[in-house]
């Protein structure tokens, strides 16, 4: 009888039978029973021909289970190093025939699947198939599991992931929020992320940004965190604050220099440093144009006379083309070097006459990379040969410096041309709001928006019945407006000699006609309105009615507390005022018509 065939649809309890009736059948025992591993420890869940053990969990003791000796024998079934069940055999006969590792295997695979049943689905995903490393640890860091994502970040298998503790064995630093923190904020429900710096079982080590929640393993509380790599992402951080400090520098450097002086001094800065560096007799940097051309360069203390124009197969040439560096260790009488210098044909590149003839027997040029293009060498020459072995490492930290400068004044200047346009076209903007023959307001309704949120959090629906109910609330709403600016056309509209004045004004210039403009305005601050219209009355500074149609909109990225709010504002007195001529004439006319004692009508049409 094969278990691994019975044992198919059944519940451990069965499995369990199956097992001990091919263990008494092949041992030739008189009977015997099977405890089995639960979460409160092992029970007696099988027996054949005897009666099994009494109590629950069971004391897994061979004296106290068999107490005559020589009376059965205790065999452990153990899986993954553990025992997952025991079976007792009274006077077997065939122990050495039993296949022990094969029953072990499938009751400790149907342990696990029984305990695993409620959260399978989610143990595959995260165990198989998520890419970050996930752990189930006590709430002391003892590891309790770890899946395979977690194994290839640390470096370590999974035995020894196991019973390690995740706070002392690998994180390399103290979190920015504490461990003891993190289990009261678990306490109370939260899925609490951090940024954590760990370690590799080689000793290197790397960020994690870790997401914390409490979890239920086998029955017991404990806490499930995934860990995901953000070592890229925090070297990039690094990467763009020194990028920020040194423009920070640049900046500061600008405020007395230029921007090419300043460009000039750092690269005359790093010339001097590759002279003192490599000891060598002359040292230049020279810059290029997009067409390879030479533009200018940087010799603080003198170079050699060099002819202007670039050799068409010369030393430049062959750096701007490959874009690697030069190490020339030996320059011999006839022009020819060591090592060769080759051109895309393979044919000698010779030196320059004008360097033989200074006496120069070595060199070292270094291309300066400015996105992805060279567009300058650091040169350095020596009347030594071999001058420069070991020195290129240094060199090209240098050229790196110096492309970072090229980088960072390109920028600059960049910066600079971009702040002076959008300085114009802000004051392009800022003639065209205050010589507007329109009145224009920019007003801060943040603080009306707070009032009317608290008025919703207090239980308030209905906003318009609230105000017909508290008519001062109205009132207060208009005294929490500010007026942030206001042109020349929005002061004579209203009769304010400037905007302070405007400001103590606004609460009297709104309340006119019983509120009703007003409300209107309040009503959709309160629906949420970004942009709004209404044709409504205002009173200026003495009293006059003024009909106006105002229209208002929410600047972009103020939708939230409404804080910058443009409001325009049309004065139609004169013609509501014509309007409602028109209209009382229209009804004067109407009547005569209506109550003339003779008859009148229109061609075809009587009317009286």
């Amino acid at each position: 009888m094969k278990v691994a065939v019975t044992a198919q649809g059944k519940g451990l309890g069965g499995l369990g039978e199956e097992v001990l009736r091919e263990a008494v059948f092949r041992s030739r025992a008189r009977g015997g029973w099977l405890l089995l591993r639960g979460q409160a420890g092992f029970r007696a869940v099988a027996a054949l021909g005897c009666d099994p053990p009494e109590g629950e969990p069971l004391e897994v003791d061979p004296a106290r289970l068999f107490p005559r000796p020589g009376e059965g024998a205790l065999i452990p079934l153990e899986h993954a190093g553990e025992p997952v069940a025991y079976l007792g055999l009274l006077g077997a006969r065939g122990e050495a025939s039993l296949p022990l590792e094969e029953w072990a295997q499938v009751l400790g695979l149907a342990h696990e699947l029984n305990e695993l049943s409620g959260t399978a689905s989610l143990f595959r995903f995260l165990f198989e198939r998520l890419a970050d490393a996930v752990y189930i640890t006590a709430f002391d860091g003892t590891i309790l599991e770890a899946n395979p994502a977690a194994e290839r970040q640390t470096g370590y298998p999974r035995s020894e992931l196991i019973g390690m503790n995740i706070m002392r064995d690998i994180a390399a630093e103290e979190p920015a929020v504490t461990y003891e923190l993190v289990n009261q904020r678990l306490a109370r429900g939260e899925t609490v992320v951090f940024e954590e710096k760990k370690r590799r079982r080689d000793g290197t080590t790397y960020w994690t940004e870790c997401a914390v929640a409490l979890f239920s393993y086998r029955g017991r509380p404990a806490t499930i965190s995934v860990n995901r790599d953000i070592t890229d992402r925090k070297k990039l951080e690094e990467e763009l604050r020194h990028r920020v400090e040194e423009l920070s520098i640049l900046s500061q450097l600008g405020r007395t220099v230029s921007a090419s002086l300043d460009l000039r001094r750092v690269l005359e800065e790093v010339v001097v440093a590759a002279r003192e560096v490599t000891r060598a007799d002359y040292a230049n940097c020279t810059l290029f144009d997009e067409e390879g051309r030479p533009q200018e360069s940087f010799d603080p203390w003198g170079q050699m006379p060099l002819p202007q124009r670039m050799r068409s197969r010369g030393f430049s040439r062959w750096i701007l083309a490959c874009g690697q560096p030069l190490l020339v260790d030996e320059v011999h009488p006839d022009g020819s070097t060591t090592p060769r210098v080759l051109d895309q044909e393979g044919n000698p590149i010779p030196a320059n006459p004008v360097l033989v003839e200074a006496g120069i027997r070595s060199l070292v040029g270094v291309p300066i990379p400015v996105e992805g293009r060279v567009r300058g060498i650091l040169f350095a020459h020596s009347k030594r040969p071999r001058a420069f072995v070991g020195k290129l490492g240094a060199l090209e930290l240098l050229a790196g410096h110096a492309g970072v400068a090229l980088a960072n004044a390109r920028l600059y200047r960049t910066a600079q041309e971009e702040l002076r346009a959008r300085q114009a076209a802000e004051k392009e903007l800022r003639t065209l709001f205050y010589e507007s023959p329109v009145a224009l307001e920019l007003q801060d309704l943040s603080r009306v928006k707070r009032y009317l949120d608290g008025l919703r959090s207090q239980g308030v629906r209905d906003l318009a019945t609230y105000l017909s109910h508290h008519p001062g609330t109205v009132a207060e709403c208009a005294r929490l407006v500010r007026v942030l600016q206001a042109n020349e056309a929005a002061l004579h509209m209203f009769g304010a000699k400037d905007l302070h004045e405007f400001q103590a004004l606004f609460p009297e210039i709104v309340m006119a006609e019983e509120n009703s403009t007003y409300v209107n305005d309040l009503l959709a601050i309160w629906e949420g309105r970004t942009e709004y219209e209404v044709v409504g009355a205002n009173r200026d500074r003495e009293g006059n009615l003024v009909r106006i149609f105002l229209r208002w909109r929410v600047l972009p990225g103020y939708e939230g507390d409404y804080g910058r709010v443009l409001v325009s504002v049309l004065d139609i007195t004169d013609r509501a005022r014509m309007e409602e001529a028109l209209r009382a004439s229209e009804a004067r006319y109407r009547a005569l018509f209506e109550h003339s004692p003779i008859s009148l009508w229109i061609e075809g049409t009587c009317l009286a």
